[in-house]
């Protein structure tokens, strides 16, 4: 995949950081009960990360730190189309909310990995850091299938309180368990959302750190 590329000068005189990218990964780890409760609104970490690293992305788009080309612009073309999108299908105040939560999370991402990866010796640095986090996910969620039992879930909500079963679940309220199951493991979640998400996440990510160069 070709990513688009920073001007040189800009690459020569502008510094970033790499720990805020580091940060918002380490939140993707965290389970969504772990959250910022404002009205109906819930800031998860990740995103609650993203929404902190706001006022960094500004500053460095303002002091030249990339040079827009045209990804850039589809990818604003994007949030403003889900906004726009959300509003047409459930009105103002409910299209705003879901519409505005989903394209923070997709442009604020990409302008802060933009902004932070513009080497892939870059991309490298953060996949050593990330490591030890990927690790620990990947070993919960193997070990809560090996188990047949939650084990990140459970401890999470006892700290933080359980999420609406539409945005958390509750592996032990299915009906109908047999279909927790594939070939004597359980389809484990760790911390994640749901075991769809754990597993595409946890094998993207294998590919990435095989693909990098990393020993």
């Amino acid at each position: 995949m070709a990513f688009p590329q920073s001007s040189p000068q800009s690459d020569n005189q502008i510094k970033v950081a790499l720990w805020p990218i580091v940060i918002v990964l380490y939140a993707t780890l965290l389970p969504r009960e772990i959250r910022l409760s404002i009205g109906s609104f819930d800031l998860f970490a990740d995103r609650l990360g993203l929404v902190l690293a706001i006022p960094y992305i500004i500053r460095k788009l303002m002091d030249g730190a990339i040079r827009f080309v045209l990804p850039d612009l589809m990818i604003l073309f994007m949030g403003v189309w889900m906004i726009a999108s959300m509003i047409a299908h459930y009105g103002l105040a409910t299209g705003l909310e879901r519409g505005g939560s989903v394209a923070m999370d997709a442009t604020v991402g990409y302008f802060l990995s933009r902004i932070s990866f513009r080497t892939l010796n870059d991309i490298r640095k953060v996949l050593i850091l990330f490591a030890p986090g990927v690790f620990l996910a990947g070993s919960l969620t193997m070990l809560e299938s090996i188990l047949h039992r939650p084990i990140v879930q459970p401890v999470a909500e006892s700290l933080f309180g359980k999420l609406p079963f539409f945005m958390g679940g509750d592996v032990a309220g299915y009906k109908d368990r047999t279909q927790l199951f594939r070939l004597g493991l359980m389809r484990a979640k760790g911390p994640f959302s749901h075991s769809i998400l754990a597993g595409v996440y946890l094998s993207s990510l294998i590919g990435i750190y095989s693909l990098s160069g990393l020993r």
